[in-house]
């Protein structure tokens, strides 16, 4: 029915859950032999994805499209997928489905080094700086911003 489905869902939506639902029509007949029974449904419709090792499958029957698999956007960020319908004669239509993964925060953020040994002068001067910790976080846009705390050292000041 359509030319291209697209679809935006967050990176932790639970597996098995539908997405959508496709249809593709076909307006040839149902093909009887000659004792009046139906030979081939020349009307009927299977639905594929392609490349179909993705995170999603599509049944066959029905063409709704589920996540298959736990999805994981710092992994794919994006999905663009043919669908493919083939009629009962062997003819084919395709759409394209695109899925666009939003971010959650699920990723910590990692120290490059998490021990830095330093040495400071006796007589340095406030704001000195004595060592550089950097984090980073694999998580996009504001996901990805690491704040720094001291949450504890030396207790005499």
């Amino acid at each position: 029915q359509q030319d291209e489905y697209t679809v935006v869902i967050y990176e932790n939506t639970t597996v098995g859950i539908e997405l959508l639902q496709v249809i593709a029509t076909d307006v040839d007949s149902i093909s009887r032999d000659v004792n009046g029974d139906i030979d081939i449904d020349f009307g009927l419709v299977l639905y594929k994805l392609s490349p179909n090792d993705t995170e999603l499958s599509i049944s066959s029957l029905e063409g709704v499209i589920t996540v298959e698999l736990p999805l994981d956007r710092e992994i794919t960020s994006s999905y663009n997928i043919s669908i493919i319908a083939t009629d009962g004669g062997g003819l084919v239509d395709t759409a394209t489905l695109i899925v666009e993964l939003l971010d959650v925060n699920d990723n910590p953020p990692l120290f490059e080094n998490a021990t830095i040994k330093a040495e400071l002068l006796e007589h340095a001067v406030v704001g000195t700086r004595i060592g550089l910790f950097l984090a980073t976080d694999p998580d996009f846009g504001e996901n990805a911003v690491v704040l720094y705390e001291i949450i504890n050292g030396n207790d005499d000041g």
